[in-house]
């Protein structure tokens, strides 16, 4: 307890250091990127406390929370304290609803406690999301389609849906590769289109390559990332993007804590985006999702866009990988499974 209380009194810390008394507009707050969950009620009143006193709220805020399973499951104390606190929307780490796979990815829950926290969350949120891995080892369609049954069956308003990455170092990279398992690139093909083709005849929205949502459940915050949107964030290893600049804080919890203490912000890797590294960004992201926004392309960069790239608008139109109209160009589901290759199109094209 006292060490978690330290770091919320270091994360105060760096809100109120990086603010410095300017009361920026706020229309997104994400508590993620670790376990949330683990903080008390106090703790989380010091957190939102301090929020409030450096940064414009707005009313309509989207403030999302991510939660594991075992954490949540029928406890719906917990989650009133979230309601209360100002917390609107939920992420829920769900994974799969398969007991097997759950093993596998070395998850604490069982199939019982997503399920059950799922309906637990929709009891008292509108607005919740769940995160599902498919293209495991020897994955079946059967099961996938079992995952995406019951994401019907129990309404869930947006999904983000990722496929394997492991990490070296980690212990389950070791364990896949001792195995002898390596990446199949067709299956993750054909994964991926089994997927977006199933849940999409749901009625979902495929509004960013990983991410679906009912109408009216986009997330806020991953949009951020997406529309080419400035972001902050606190914390170990948070990233932000922010005034033409990009930065990350140290991981480690002691030289984080310890800039703090001296009265400096964590920060490393800051770089100034130079105006051609700031076009390739801006093609990584939003060729992701809503596509190019023309006027904001313009205001940005300025330049015409369609002028700028027509010959590779017109080739990917006509190939039907993307769609251009008088504000946007964006992909097609068929561009959308061959963004990678088309965002380095866009890049190797950029000009000084």
């Amino acid at each position: 307890m006292k060490l978690v209380n330290g770091f919320v009194d270091s994360l105060v810390k760096e809100i109120e250091l990086f603010t410095d008394g300017r009361m920026m507009n706020v229309d997104s707050i994400y508590l993620g990127g670790g376990t949330p969950s683990i903080l008390d009620f106090q703790q989380l009143q010091k957190l939102f406390k301090c929020l409030h006193s450096n940064l414009k709220i707005t009313s309509d805020c989207e403030i999302t929370a991510e939660c594991n399973p075992e954490d949540i499951t029928s406890a719906y104390n917990i989650l009133s304290g979230y309601k209360e606190i100002g917390i609107n929307r939920i992420s829920i780490g769900i994974q799969s609803f398969i007991d097997d796979e759950l093993a596998f990815l070395s998850r604490q829950h069982k199939s019982v406690h997503a399920i059950e926290s799922v309906k637990t969350v929709s009891e008292l949120y509108k607005n919740f999301s769940i995160d599902i891995i498919y293209d495991l080892p020897g994955q079946s369609l059967e099961s996938i389609q079992k995952n995406i049954e019951k994401i019907a069956e129990l309404n869930v308003p947006h999904v983000s849906a990722y496929t394997l990455i492991t990490e070296k170092g980690t212990l389950l990279h070791k364990h896949l590769t001792d195995k002898g398992y390596s990446k199949d690139v067709s299956s993750n093909d054909k994964l991926y289109s089994f997927f977006n083709e199933r849940i999409r005849n749901l009625g979902y929205e495929h509004y960013e390559i990983s991410n679906y949502s009912k109408k009216g459940f986009e997330s806020r915050h991953n949009l951020k990332y997406w529309t080419f949107s400035e972001y902050i964030g606190f914390g170990p290893s948070a990233h932000s993007f922010f005034n033409g600049k990009r930065w990350n804080n140290f991981a480690g919890i002691r030289k984080y804590t310890e800039s703090l203490e001296s009265g400096n912000l964590p920060q490393e890797n800051v770089e100034v985006l130079s105006p051609v590294k700031m076009e390739e960004d801006y093609f990584i992201c939003t060729l992701r999702s809503k596509g190019v926004d023309k006027i904001q392309f313009l205001n940005i960069f300025n330049k015409n866009f369609d002028e700028s790239y027509c010959e590779i608008i017109n080739r990917l139109v006509t190939l039907k990988l993307g769609k251009n109209n008088e504000k946007v160009f964006e992909l097609t589901e068929n561009g959308y499974a061959l963004a990678d290759e088309i965002t380095l199109e866009f890049i190797k094209s950029i000009k000084n």
